[in-house]
């Protein structure tokens, strides 16, 4: 199963709840963050950042192609500036 087939298999199973939040300039960023209340692998806090829909799909597609499962330091992000976004918070 590819990165992209778990991302999707995860959205639909509702294990990523996708919003769209304004940035205080007027602009839009998609956000992707764990459900309220979530217990399984990873980080319960975790939440990545995208300018579009293309930059989401690709930082969803690279966080399960890792599947990393450890939980990450809160308020300590991965940067992924060539996906056009910011992993964790």
């Amino acid at each position: 199963m590819s990165g992209l087939d778990r991302a999707l298999e995860a959205l639909i199973a509702g294990q990523w709840i996708l919003t769209l939040e304004d940035d205080g300039n007027g602009n839009e960023k998609i956000v992707a963050r764990r459900p309220v209340g979530w217990t399984g692998p990873g980080d319960p806090y975790e939440r990545l950042v995208a300018d579009d829909h293309a930059a989401m799909h690709r930082l969803l597609t690279r966080r399960h192609e890792s599947e990393d499962t450890t939980p990450t330091l809160r308020g300590i992000g991965r940067q992924f500036p060539t996906l056009g976004g910011v992993m964790g918070e």
